[in-house]
Order: structure tokens, then sequence, then C-alpha cells
């Protein structure tokens, strides 16, 4: 019997180990940089995450998988002319706006004679979203040394839209003098929230359990909306 219970005992240890050489989880942490494809500038913001992943032959080499959670900050930045305040013959007192079409296009030089330019708009926006996202994604490894290994994964996403902020400075600048400008800010948050999801690859290298990462993703469900984006970020974590 004695026998029976050490021989049960050495097999749910060995499965245990096994598990547990299987299984990775590397937190980690760094900075996110997105460029959005509306002609907005590239902004940097924080992503946290955890990495998870298995490995087929328990050798944490090869072939594996790898999913985990990620909270992720995408920021964008324009700037632009939002328009010209101006006032035609006979409208004295009233000023009418003229609407650039493109925030990023080059400002008129001239207007027509009876046209009396008063002011011009800028506006400078700051927009980031807040996401947490869900990876899914096959991985490859090598082992170059004992203590040195290489990675490269690659699947899709899932992200929600936790909450949004956006910070806009609209400028008027006095067309008769220039040092009169005029500075109103506006913070607030839209409420939006919405799925994306999309396609996504790492590439790692891991020192001992120190973990230097890569991060490129592009997102493939809004982007007929006009809103496709990609994203790098780097990352430093620690695996266990």
């Amino acid at each position: 019997m004695r026998n029976v219970t050490f021989l049960i005992a050495s097999i749910l240890l060995s499965i245990s180990w096994n598990t547990n050489a299987q299984f990775k989880i590397t937190p980690h942490a760094g900075i996110s940089v997105t460029k959005a494809h509306s002609g907005v500038s590239s902004g940097a913001g924080v992503q946290i995450g955890v990495d998870v992943r298995y490995s087929f032959n328990g050798q944490d080499k090869g072939w594996g998988v790898q999913s985990g959670l990620y909270y992720q900050q995408q920021m964008y930045i324009s700037t632009g002319y939002l328009g010209y305040n101006y006032q035609v013959p006979g409208k004295e007192g009233t000023l009418t706006m003229f609407v650039v079409p493109d925030q990023h296009s080059k400002p008129l030089i001239s207007f027509p004679k009876e046209y009396d330019m008063k002011s011009i708009d800028f506006i400078t926006g700051k927009h980031r979203e807040d996401y947490l996202m869900l990876p899914v994604m096959v991985q490859y490894a090598w082992k170059f040394m004992q203590d040195i290994r290489f990675h490269v994964s690659a699947g899709g996403y899932v992200a929600y839209q936790i909450t949004d902020k956006i910070n806009s400075n609209y400028t008027n600048v006095n067309a008769d003098d220039y040092n009169q400008v005029t500075n109103t800010e506006y913070n607030y948050r839209s409420g939006l929230h919405s799925w994306d999801m999309g396609f996504i690859c790492q590439a790692g290298v891991e020192v001992k359990r120190f973990a230097f990462l890569i991060n490129y993703q592009t997102n493939l469900y809004h982007r007929s909306r006009g809103t496709a984006y990609n994203l790098v970020s780097f990352g430093i974590g620690y695996t266990f």
C-alpha cells in the first residue's frame, strides 16, 4: 500500500512539475506609440500587461501559444487651422466663419477685397483612448544558450474601449494685432465604449528572467470607418 501511495504521489508531482515548466507568466510595462491614418500626429501612451505562454514540449522552446491581458493607452495629437472670421460689407458687427475643409491644409493667403478678415482660429487637440486588450497568438521560440531565449509571436486580438479623454485648446488670433491672442481650453470625456479587433505580433528576448519586448498591432474591424491605426509598443518584463 505504501508503494502504491508513493507511486501516485510521484506521478502527481511529476505532472505538476511538467505543467509548471510548460506555463510561463511575464508581467511587463512600457510605452506605446500610435500612428493613425486620419492625418493626426503620433502620440505616446502607457501599456501595462501580462503575457501567459504555454510550451507544447515543456522545454520552453519550439512551438507554443501565448495570450494575456493588456491595459493600453492610444494617444493622438492634432493641430490645424479651424477657420477664419471675417466681415462682409453691409454686415457690420456680425462675423461670418469660413471653416477650413481640411484642418491640416495651409491657410488661405488672400481674401476677396470686399472681405474684412478679423481673426483666425486654430485648434490643438490631445485625444487619449484607454483599452483592455486580449491577444491570442501562436509562438515559436529558440534557446541559443541556457539563459538566453528569443521568440516571435503572431495572431489576433480583441479590445474593449474603457473610456477616452479629449483635451482641446482653441486659439483665436486677432488679424489686426497678432499679439492679441485668446486661448480657450476644453476637457471632456465622450463616454464612448466600443469593441475593436485586429492583428498583433511580438518579438522578445529573455536574458535569464528579464524580458525585452516589442509589439506591433493594427486594427481591422474599424478600418472602413476611417479609424485605421498602427501601434508599436516597447516593454520590459520579468518571467515567472
